[in-house]
């Protein structure tokens, strides 16, 4: 249960940050960002998650 509120989380602050443009983010519009982008990203920070666990 806590590993799908992290997602959830996760995917909310991804929403965020490509909708707002800072210098320090990619400056790409969030239109230009794929699905594949977001969910590679987000399963980067499931399996990231996991190995914290079993670590």
């Amino acid at each position: 249960m806590g590993t799908v509120i992290f997602l959830v989380l996760l995917l909310g602050f991804l929403l965020a940050l490509g909708r707002v443009r800072t210098p320090w983010v990619d400056r790409r519009p969030w239109r230009e960002h794929t699905a594949r982008d977001v969910g590679r990203t987000v399963l980067l920070g499931a399996r990231s998650m996991v190995d914290l666990r079993q670590g």
